[in-house]
């Protein structure tokens, strides 16, 4: 009985077959696992973006309350829009008499806190409120970076 010889032309297609449904295999993974972490970044981002909003609509709600003080004296006002502030559940409130300048913080989330500044400037029998800054302090000394958002 005769033998006949192995054909090359059945080994060289199948192995190239092969090396390309794997490579399609990788590089479908490849895309998958980026599809995951954009997904993940951008719930991140929303998810920043959405307490940044509610801080700074909690922050106007309060300043909205603080302006009912605003036909004080403006020796009393300083102290009662601080109590307002307080009431309201503002926290780190401060009011410095000397500068006319009162703050507050409000959490902005994972991102830090949403920290406001006013100054009180005696206008007629009663004080105007204008606003110095308004920003976002990170907690944490690790994060370095703030973001600005507005600055007189």
């Amino acid at each position: 009985m005769r033998r006949e010889p192995a054909s090359a032309r059945f080994g060289g297609p199948t192995v190239l077959t092969v090396l390309i449904v794997l490579s399609f295999a990788c590089l479908s993974l490849l895309a998958l696992s980026r599809a995951g972490m954009d997904h993940r970044l951008t719930a991140r981002g929303a998810q920043t973006v959405s307490d940044y909003y509610a801080a700074e609509g909690e922050a106007e709600r309060i300043v909205s309350l603080l302006s009912r003080d605003c036909g004080l004296p403006a020796a009393q006002a300083g102290e009662a829009m601080a109590e307002t502030a307080r009431a309201q559940g503002a926290r780190d409130v401060s009011y410095d008499g000397r500068d006319a300048v009162l703050r507050f913080t409000v959490p902005a989330g994972a991102q830090g806190d949403y920290v406001s500044a006013l100054r009180l400037s005696p206008e007629g029998t009663g004080v105007r409120l204008t606003l110095l800054s308004a920003r976002v302090w990170p907690r944490d000394e690790e994060q370095s970076a703030t973001l600005p958002v507005y600055q007189n």
